[in-house]
């Protein structure tokens, strides 16, 4: 009868050597699968802009022209047409375009062809205003909640229209008590503004240089100073919704355009280097300019269909002067008649 040889067993100093180098092995993945996970939900998110694209391209087709950056809505008058204009923001472009992305059940429910109805006129639009989730209008990308929590009656969106080169009011000049036709709105350049009614052969530069709809995150961080800025974006302008400017009180304009004012993933420090200031100054930018929780920049859907990922570091000069001298500048500005170049 043979002896039984001594038992094999892992020793303390040999578990603990399996396990660290199992750690090194995690460590050296996780980054590759967080990496693959992104570029997926990057993927999501040009395929939501592509459907954006086809959907203004289809509504185009239809109607004859693109729909309106926001309607800006006229108050009680005999004849109607003589009635003056109020500041009362109302559907933007992409509840427009809502039959053209699956979504024509939410379209009919919230009677938005339906000129004379104010969403604050019926309690079940607004409901469904502070409840409805539109996927195709969300970046997978985004830490944004289910819902707009800042905005009551909103359906959030992380894609906003091109208004054009600079942040200069979105509305009608003068006072809102007399008649205008619909070419009286500041025109900026881009394909919408307040009651726009853009076609084709008003893009002179080429579809394939023109911008029509970029990214907005729902949140940027100033990492230097530890501040949010709340960028925000809907599928409904609101009230007092003529200016893009947040710290004029009516910006609900830039809820639903953006301009190259300030450039993409912008967060800067201005103001008396007070945290309060800094805060103040991020959030009028943030929430009128373009951005994405992608590293490094945000996607644009061209006016040809096309989705371009554009970098925050692309040469931009954007101010109030409405001159047009930047490789951003240009790409959203729809006749500029200048060379744009590789961007």
């Amino acid at each position: 009868m043979g002896t039984r040889g001594p038992r094999q067993a892992f020793t303390l100093i040999e578990l603990l050597v399996v396990i660290a180098i199992i750690a090194v092995l995690v460590a050296l993945l996780l980054p590759a699968v967080q990496q693959a996970r992104e570029a997926a939900r990057r993927s999501s998110c040009k395929n939501n802009l592509k459907q954006i694209g086809l959907a203004l391209q289809n509504y185009h087709d239809t109607h004859g022209v693109f729909p309106p950056g926001y309607v800006l809505g006229r108050g009680p008058g005999v004849p109607p047409g003589n009635a003056p204009l109020v500041d009362q923001g109302k559907w933007a472009w992409a509840a427009h375009i809502l039959p053209f992305v699956e979504e024509g059940s939410l379209y009919d429910a919230l009677e938005i062809n339906d000129a004379a109805t104010d969403v604050d006129d019926f309690a079940g639009a607004n409901q469904l205003l502070r409840t409805s989730s539109v996927a195709t209008y969300r970046c997978p990308s985004d830490t944004a909640p289910e819902l707009n929590t800042s905005r009551a009656s909103r359906t959030l969106s992380n894609y906003v229209g091109m208004y054009g080169p600079d942040d200069a009011d979105i509305g009608p000049t003068g006072t809102m008590t007399t008649p205008r036709a619909p070419d009286a709105y500041s025109d900026r350049g881009g394909i919408f503004r307040a009651n726009s009614r853009t076609q084709m052969r008003d893009v002179t530069d080429g579809t394939s240089n023109t911008i029509v709809v970029g990214e907005r995150a729902w949140e940027l961080h100033n990492r230097e100073f530890g501040v949010k800025a709340r960028c925000r974006a809907a599928i409904w302008a609101a009230s007092n919704g003529n200016r893009m400017n947040v710290d004029q009180n009516d910006a609900e304009a830039g809820a639903v355009l953006g301009t190259t004012g300030g450039g993409i993933n912008f967060v800067d420090v201005f103001g008396d280097g007070s945290q309060t200031a800094i805060q103040a100054e991020d959030q009028n930018q943030c929430a009128i300019t373009f951005s994405s929780r992608h590293a490094g920049g945000a996607h644009f859907v061209f006016l040809d269909g096309s989705v371009h990922f554009l970098s925050e570091n692309i040469d931009n000069r954007a101010d109030t002067s409405n001159n047009v001298d930047s490789t951003f500048e240009r790409l959203a500005h729809r006749a500029d008649g200048q060379i744009v170049g590789e961007f």
